[in-house]
């Protein structure tokens, strides 16, 4: 080598060496990079190619009522709402019988709004149910109480498929994209999935030993009489009234929860699925349940977050009844599953 008169110098040995080690290091690095940049472009072609499939497996169907008029004005049913039927099932444990659809709740989540609204379908309330013989064999479809629709399942699939088309029939057609069922016994391991709910109770629930006004983390026994306990033999009218406002009070403090453990993992949806097994039933797929939890981990509740629509109770032979009121829950579907057509 030469410095800047021509005079040639020499470079020692060990810069070379060093020279020649930088190098090789930089290669290394360069190469390690390379390596980490495949791993995560891998692994966001995975997850997209997951969410895409579970979004797939959730929007199949459509309203059969896509146009609505209301008021004079033109609605489109929202493509972008996913509605899954929650049933609570009175059955317990290893029982022989079906059971009933004690709670129903359609939770709707608008992927493009990112807002969640819940429909809390009173039990009571007089649906289309399909009703079928000993045998199995169908009979004919009556307006009877929307609780009695899963009873006539031959098994859990069977009982959620039938209320799925009594609550559909009910909203005018609205689709129902899948469903998910919970046994009375899953409510204990539903309230420890998110640590135990805490609530201001609403009156007194002797069997849980909890006094109204008392601000309690229900445990898993007290989780389970805060949301399934009514007096069923009262003379009054209505009393599945009180006890759905205390689901609608524990079920949106749930949810909220819910929502700060999928912001941290939406995965863990898969390992909550596990740890319910032999207490919930549903046919959504792994995929549709990534995607669920994605989207609901981002989403908000809209205004108070859970609904009920209008009506008055009636008693027939000792049995409630719940009268809709047909015009409110018009107005209800338009507000909650519509847009307006500009």
């Amino acid at each position: 080598d030469k410095n800047k008169s021509g005079t040639e110098v020499s470079v020692p040995l060990f810069e070379n060496m060093n020279m020649k080690s930088n190098s090789k290091v930089k290669k290394k690095l360069l190469i390690a990079a390379v390596a980490v940049l495949a791993i995560v472009v891998a692994v966001i072609l995975v997850c997209a190619a997951y969410l895409h499939a579970g979004r797939s497996s959730l929007r199949g169907q459509r309203s059969r009522n896509a146009e609505m008029l209301y008021e004079g004005h033109s609605y489109m049913y929202d493509e972008d709402n996913i509605n899954i039927l929650c049933i609570g099932v009175d059955a317990r444990g290893e029982a022989d019988t079906v059971g009933q659809g004690d709670a129903l709740i359609l939770v709707t989540l608008n992927v493009r709004d990112k807002t969640i609204r819940c429909l809390n379908i009173n039990r009571d309330t007089l649906a289309p149910v399909k009703v079928f013989g000993v045998a199995g064999k169908y009979i004919t479809t009556q307006n009877l109480q929307a609780a009695l629709a899963f009873s006539y399942g031959s098994d859990v699939a069977d009982g959620a498929e039938l209320t799925e088309y009594t609550v559909s029939e009910l909203l005018d057609g609205l689709p129902i994209h899948a469903y998910v069922t919970l046994d009375f016994d899953g409510i204990s391991k539903m309230n420890e999935l998110v640590g135990g709910v805490t609530v201001k109770a609403m009156e007194d629930l002797d069997r849980a030993d909890i006094r109204q006004g008392e601000t309690v983390t229900l445990s898993g026994e007290q989780a389970v009489y805060y949301v399934t306990e009514r007096n069923s033999a009262s003379e009054d009218i209505g009393t599945n009234a009180a006890r759905m406002d205390r689901q609608k009070q524990y079920m949106c403090a749930w949810c909220g929860l819910l929502k700060e453990k999928l912001k941290r993992n939406p995965l863990k949806i898969w390992d909550m699925y596990e740890q319910m097994s032999g207490y919930i039933s549903t046919d959504i797929s792994r995929t549709g349940m990534l995607y669920l939890a994605w989207k609901f981990a981002g989403a908000e509740f809209a205004d108070d977050g859970m609904y009920e629509f209008p009506g008055s109770y009636e008693r027939e032979n000792y049995y409630d009844e719940y009268i809709v009121d047909d015009a409110a829950l018009k107005e209800q579907l338009v507000e909650m599953f519509y847009r307006e057509v500009e």
